[in-house]
């Protein structure tokens, strides 16, 4: 992607560009709507702003709704993509209700999977049992026997199997002393789509299968695109993958033996008991390397056979596929790019929330923009979130390298719904019932200025945190979500100091490092890495050679880097799950002084990584007065950078801004007022570098956010 000019971007900073835009997760609850009810709620997102809806099918809220898919709900579809493309809206469509993927046309061949243990304790004597299915799909995988307490020596028992019934007779031989016996199931995980539209109820697919995304694409997808053709959707949307213990899908075995080079059958134990290596000849690895190769082969199935599936079958039909890409299955960062569309979630500026996770995938392939779900759970219940928590939330987003954004969301409500009518469950109703609404279309002109000049250029960021899959996967048992798992392992205070301390991060990983040019970053964060595959290890080699600096905080694994002591700072996986907790964990971490974000000796925690970060490289925006609380963000410019400066706290801040790189020319553009203004620096008045190190008097009302424009030719520090 070509870079853009500072011109540019001042252009669409006078006269935003309308696909930046806010757009609007639409809720149909039933699907219960009616066509003047439709039009009417396009008619008040057109005047309010908003750039259009995703229409998100969901529970029903009275009797008798319509049900999923049937002509009456994708007439209705119709007629709202009809509607929003007269009035200038966009609008994509969900394939699927609820969420994740699944309905009542998924039946145990298709559903979502995971392997089941039984631990069974047995004496030395011999013995020979029928192993049955105890539920309709279940299938026996194998058996494996241990002696002693604890039990060791683990071996695989032969299964006479009974492929009509799925039963299998077990025959134990005699032993010496106490033993345990392991049994394997596959079974269905049970799990639900949740919060289904009438008629839409039914398991989870298996986002590992290729048949079964494929099957509900053929039942879903299909009935909607022939419903809605695809020059009236702006996309199709997978929310996040959040099919829990998902582990399993059916040739599992054939895929791993040909992937990884050994047959996974007798090792499978290592998944439920922790065994070290018996030696280095492939198939005999311990637990931890064969957790890795199994969690690795998780990945690549849900990368191919449902990303790629599903992004294959929206090219067949001319429309694009838009995707959430994290959760469980143990999807990649970097498979997000094989949607049409990258989005995320959840705030929380220095923190690695789903949005980082997002962004990142989108700068690694060069991409102009990411988009968000913004506003889950804001001030909810209902009606009491104000237009401040919306900004103020949106302002972490783009600090998240986030530049487009999908509220959640506004709730369709029937015109006869008693009270304040129909709201859903999980967040707060962002439509034109709340008492500020007027105020509306001035925050989706500033958010919408904001979205466009920030999608100009490319990253800025200077710091590379690489992702810590081979620890992650050699620490899961089985199906896992990875951001989560990454995100509890690398803790809080890592990425917490660097962004207070003013760098942006992008986050790297062994899929993104295969393409990769070694001198993009010029310096590379590993946060604690005590397993590195060689090919990581080849690239971190050629990064510095190329002149770049690798931190090794708390990890042996590559001791060529500068070794820094971790923070020790710990982070429940479980606790990430919710939404609602996502910015509360990152706001307990790194919030301090200003000396602390600088690396004050007495910060034991981040003190040494402070002092290595800035060893190795300046920050490109030095924050003097910041308290920690302003954020930074850099996009790099043909011909200057653009940073984006955010007040993220409730007080007013009086800052020196210098900048590491000098141009010719230094402005302040206020996107709230859509003033520029020449940047006094060093006691200069025209905008030059007469004078000085680069830097400025700024002040920062709380929560305000201003946008720095540096242009011109580079100038010599006079330092």
């Amino acid at each position: 992607m070509p870079r853009s000019t500072v011109d540019e971007a001042r252009t669409l900073f006078t006269a935003p560009d309308p696909a930046a835009r806010p757009m609007m997760r639409w809720w149909w609850f039933g699907p219960d709507v009616d066509a003047a009810e439709i039009d009417r709620e396009l008619r008040a997102m057109a005047d309010a702003g908003l750039g259009g809806a995703e229409v998100s099918f969901v529970y029903p809220l009275r009797q008798d709704s319509p049900e999923y898919l049937s002509d009456r709900a994708m007439a209705h579809l119709r007629h709202a993509a009809e509607t929003a493309r007269d009035l200038g809206l966009r609008l994509d469509v969900t394939l699927g209700s609820g969420w994740s993927y699944g309905g009542s046309h998924i039946g145990p061949e298709h559903a979502s999977r995971r392997l089941r243990w039984e631990h069974r304790g047995l004496g030395p004597a011999p013995l020979a049992v029928e192993l049955v299915p105890s539920w309709p799909g279940d299938e026996i995988v194998g058996a494996y026997l241990g002696d002693g307490v604890p039990p060791s020596a683990w071996r695989a028992l032969e299964l006479d199997r009974d492929p009509s019934s799925q039963a299998a007779r077990l025959e134990i031989p005699a032993g010496r002393g106490p033993r345990t016996v392991l049994i394997a199931w596959s079974t269905t995980t049970g799990q639900q789509v949740k919060r289904a539209a009438a008629g839409a109820e039914g398991p989870v697919l298996d986002h590992l299968s290729a048949d079964a995304a494929r099957h509900h694409l053929a039942v879903v997808g299909e009935r909607i695109v022939r419903a809605v053709p695809a020059e009236l959707l702006g996309s199709v949307f997978s929310d996040s993958l959040e099919v829990y213990d998902a582990g399993w899908t059916a040739g599992l075995p054939e895929h791993f033996r040909a992937r990884r080079g050994y047959d996974p059958l007798p090792l499978l134990h290592l998944l439920e008991v922790d065994v070290p290596a018996a030696g280095d000849a492939p198939g005999s690895p311990g637990s931890a390397t064969f957790r890795e190769d199994f969690g690795r082969t998780l990945s690549e199935l849900v990368q191919e056979n449902f990303v790629a599936v599903c992004r294959d079958w929206a090219e067949e039909h001319g429309v694009r596929f838009r995707l959430q890409g994290y959760g469980e299955p143990p999807i990649t960062m970097s498979a997000q790019r094989g949607a049409h569309l990258i989005e995320g979630e959840g705030a929380g500026w220095t923190s690695l929330t789903q949005s980082r996770w997002a962004s990142s995938a989108a700068h690694l392939d060069d991409r102009a923009s990411a988009s968000s779900e913004i506003w889950t759970w804001v001030h909810s219940p209902s009606f009491r979130a104000t237009p401040l928590d919306l900004l103020g939330e949106a302002h972490e987003h783009l600090l998240l390298g986030i530049t487009r954004f999908v509220g959640h969301g506004w709730p369709y409500s029937a015109p006869d719904a008693a009270g304040l009518g129909w709201t859903f469950y999980a967040a707060g109703a962002l439509d034109d019932r709340n008492a500020w609404w007027p105020a509306m279309p001035e925050l989706t002109a500033y958010l919408t200025r904001l979205s466009g000049v920030m999608s100009e250029g490319r990253t800025g960021a200077d710091v590379a945190l690489y992702l810590p899959y081979a620890d992650v996967r050699a620490a899961s048992r089985g199906g896992h979500d990875l951001w989560r798992a990454c995100r509890a392992h690398v803790g809080e205070e890592i990425p917490a100091l660097l962004r207070r301390a003013g760098y942006d991060i992008d986050l790297i990983d062994d899929d993104a490092l295969t393409a990769l040019d070694p001198a993009a970053y010029p310096l590379v964060v590993l946060p604690r890495v005590h397993r590195l595959p060689a090919a990581a290890e080849g690239w971190l080699d050629r990064m510095r050679e190329a002149g770049g600096t690798v931190l090794s905080v708390g990890s042996p694994a590559y001791p060529a880097g500068v070794a820094v002591t971790a923070p020790a700072d710990a982070v429940d996986a479980a606790a990430l799950v919710d939404h609602s907790l996502l910015a509360a964990a990152a706001q307990q971490a790194g919030r301090g002084t200003d000396e602390g974000a600088e690396g004050d000796e007495g910060d034991e925690g981040t003190a040494p990584l402070a002092a290595a970060v800035q060893a190795a490289l300046a920050p490109p925006v030095s924050l003097e007065g910041a308290g920690g609380e302003i954020g930074v963000v850099r996009r790099r410019l043909e011909d200057g950078d653009l940073y984006l400066l955010v007040n993220t706290g409730p007080t007013t801040r009086e800052l020196t801004v210098r900048l590491r790189e000098l141009r010719e020319h230094l402005e302040v553009w206020d996107p709230a007022t859509e003033e520029r203004m020449v940047l006094t620096i060093d006691g200069g008045s025209d905008g030059g570098a007469e004078g000085g190190p680069g830097g400025g008097a700024v002040q920062l009302h709380p929560y305000q956010a201003l946008l720095l424009v540096a242009s011109g030719q580079a100038v010599p520090d006079r330092t």
